[in-house]
């Protein structure tokens, strides 16, 4: 009786499976939705690429990726995070600095290079270098920080000088990045406008250290940035780190630029076109600031330039009392 009803079903089985057709796919062409834009009459021409049209569903796209936290190097800070929609996406604060908590050290106070906007310029009031030596005490002031805090900790070098232009003489760079790469947790940014770069070809890359390189038109650093290499040295020393395997930081802070806006997009393009893309680890873009009191001390030293003088009036004028900081830099004592 039991093998009956089996025969029955097995053979019901195969009647249903003998009347099921699989359906092919449709498949429908991808008809995006080009998107119109009113432009006021006092904004300049807004130039699209002609392979990549402005769509609704680009700008959809974009908007999903510019609230999203992975795309940051440890997946926990979005292009929304510093270019505030209420700001007109920009950043109301100082510092703007990509982990959550930061320090900043400098072996030498005072830099070789002369950016007349630099704050250098108004914070000391001798033009004389002070080069520490005790650099055992900078590490294990490092090394404590990094075991009481989390590992979401990024160091900076470079802000009260240039962490490569007296590589030469400080032997810094080639003593530190031996002692930090050992280190399991913290991230070391090294920013400078130097090309020299031979203490860090001597080391084997490492994702915890990010060679930083500060970038300008040449224009601007033959205007601006006085005794510093030129732009093609600068992007020639990066493409030679990269090429070693290292992952480098692009600095355009501050951005200076002159001529038709419709042309800075090619200077861009430009920058990026003669290095390794997938070999940027970040790259930021700042304009000019400064704290009222430096400035102030500036425009005694040199009235006469017209670029810290525009600066004066403009920041001045409008800034009369100061915002606090909300985003914390600790200093390296």
């Amino acid at each position: 009786m039991y093998s009956k009803i089996n025969i029955l079903i097995s053979i019901l089985l195969l009647f249903i499976l003998a009347n099921c057709q699989k359906e092919s796919p449709v498949y429908t062409s991808y008809q995006p939705v080009p998107l119109r834009i009113d432009i006021p009459e006092n904004f300049p021409p807004i130039i699209h690429p002609e392979d990549n049209p402005l769509t609704e569903e680009g700008v959809e796209l974009g908007r999903h990726l510019f609230w999203e936290n992975k795309l940051s190097g440890n997946n926990s800070i979005a292009c929304a995070n510093c270019h505030l929609p209420q700001y007109a996406f920009s950043d109301p604060n100082k510092f703007s600095i990509g982990l959550s908590e930061n320090y900043y050290f400098s072996h030498m106070l005072n830099c070789i290079y002369d950016c007349n906007y630099c704050f250098l310029q108004g914070m000391f009031n001798s033009a004389h270098f002070v080069i520490f030596v005790n650099y055992e005490d900078f590490f294990g002031d490092i090394k404590n920080i990094l075991k009481q805090k989390s590992s979401n900790i990024c160091f900076f070098s470079g802000y009260d000088c240039d962490s490569l232009a007296l590589e030469d003489v400080t032997g810094f760079i080639d003593f530190f990045l031996k002692k930090f790469i050992k280190q399991k947790s913290g991230t070391l940014e090294i920013r400078s406008k130097s090309t020299n770069i031979k203490s860090i070809k001597k080391i084997d890359p490492s994702n915890n250290v990010i060679p930083a390189f500060s970038l300008n038109p040449e224009h601007s650093i033959k205007s601006h940035e006085h005794n510093t290499p030129k732009l093609i040295n600068r992007l020639n020393a990066i493409k030679e780190l990269q090429n070693l395997g290292w992952n480098i930081g692009i600095r355009f802070d501050p951005f200076i630029w002159y001529g038709d806006l419709s042309e800075m997009s090619m200077f861009f393009k430009e920058i990026f076109s003669s290095i390794k893309k997938k070999q940027v680890h970040s790259v930021t873009i700042g304009n000019f600031r400064m704290a009222n009191d430096y400035l102030k001390r500036i425009v005694k030293i040199n009235p006469t330039d017209p670029y810290i003088f525009e600066k004066y009036l403009s920041q001045i004028s409008t800034n009369t009392n100061e915002k606090t900081m909300e985003h914390k830099m600790y200093k390296i004592k």
